[in-house]
């Protein structure tokens, strides 16, 4: 299952609390500052470029070089200038912040954690800060602590939609459902076009076969975020629980357009097609699901029950073996029949 997309921008250089200016290269800096707040990032980095070239040593414009190259997404070149910034100044709160959400872009979970824990040192109220390694935690697996970042950032802004948002995501993860619908839903109460909160209020009541609820939330999300592929993925599941399977396999390969290497949308479409007797296209769906994510036991069963029904018993076998080698219990009675038409009792 596929998490928030988290939206963290930290305050760059030139922008959060506790930066300053040095003192010989002001007006190029205040030139920079003002281009980044208005979307100029091609000047602020020539504004930028002015003031190193005055002041090399500074580590407030490489910072601040750092912050506009990030809003170009030239994540290299920004990753540099974040480097040579804390070399400087190894105390700069905003480069290690900075840096920290390039290694969150790049995935690098624990690298990020440690700049933005440095950052936090030095802002221990600056909210985004906690969001961002929040974020990084949740991403490392690390989930408790992911939610007591996320606790720390409502304590610091008790309105904060994000927090709200994240932290219902991070008790979805833990399978916590009633503590997702209830972040969910302030987090709604906040926003009311926040879809995706909408999404996993739905699937949180969908795990807790609250259908109904469950259907209400995915149509609004869909409504709001129509590219959504967890909304659509979701709604989909209600679908295939209400036997609408036309509309199931729809919204599983719009899911699928949205995001490829989706390997639930495959397994469920595959689900739906077998429901509605189309066995060459779920036994595709199932094998392009096992392809993206061999260690799912339970689609390995999925495509056993359709071999078994092509009577194909070799390949049944092979798929139960498999679905038992990764801890799946295999259904007796789906044994015994096995055991049965392929000759093994």
């Amino acid at each position: 299952m596929k998490g928030f997309c988290f939206f963290v921008l930290l305050a760059s250089a030139v922008c959060s609390p506790g930066s300053g200016y040095s003192q010989e290269t002001p007006d190029f800096l205040e030139q920079g500052k003002t281009y980044l707040s208005q979307s100029k990032y091609d000047d602020a980095i020539e504004a930028f470029n002015k003031a190193i070239a005055s002041k090399p040593e500074d580590a407030y414009a490489y910072a601040g070089r750092c912050t506009a190259n990030m809003y170009k997404s030239a994540f290299d070149k920004a990753f540099a200038d974040c480097d040579k910034s804390i070399a400087l100044d190894p105390q700069f709160a905003d480069a290690y912040a900075n840096r920290g959400y390039l290694y969150l872009e790049k995935k690098m979970y624990d690298k990020a954690i440690a700049d933005f824990t440095k950052a936090i040192e030095s802002l221990p109220d600056f909210k985004d800060l906690y969001l961002s390694r929040g974020n990084a935690y949740f991403g490392a697996g690390d989930l408790e602590k992911a939610i007591t970042d996320l606790t720390k950032v409502i304590e610091l802004d008790p309105a904060s939609v994000e927090a709200y948002a994240f932290r219902c995501n991070a008790y979805f993860a833990q399978k916590d459902f009633e503590k997702a619908i209830v972040d969910c839903s302030k987090t709604i109460a906040v926003d009311p076009q926040f879809a995706a909160a909408y999404t996993y209020r739905g699937a949180a009541n969908l795990m807790l076969k609250e259908y109904d609820r469950a259907k209400d939330d995915l149509m609004k999300a869909v409504d709001l975020d129509p590219e959504s592929p967890d909304a659509r993925a979701y709604r989909g599941i209600i679908y295939v629980k209400e036997k609408e399977y036309d509309l199931a396999i729809a919204d599983f390969t719009k899911a699928l357009e949205f995001n490829p290497a989706f390997a639930d949308s495959y397994a469920n479409r595959g689900f739906a097609y077998a429901k509605k007797g189309d066995f060459e296209q779920a036994l595709a769906d199932y094998t392009k699901a096992i392809e993206l994510n061999p260690k799912v036991a339970h689609i390995y069963f999925l495509r056993a029950q359709l071999f078994l029904s092509q009577q194909d018993y070799e390949k049944a076998w092979q798929d139960v073996r498999a679905a038992q080698d990764l801890g799946y219990e295999v259904d007796p009675e789906f044994l015994g029949q096995l055991k049965k038409v392929s000759g093994k009792i």
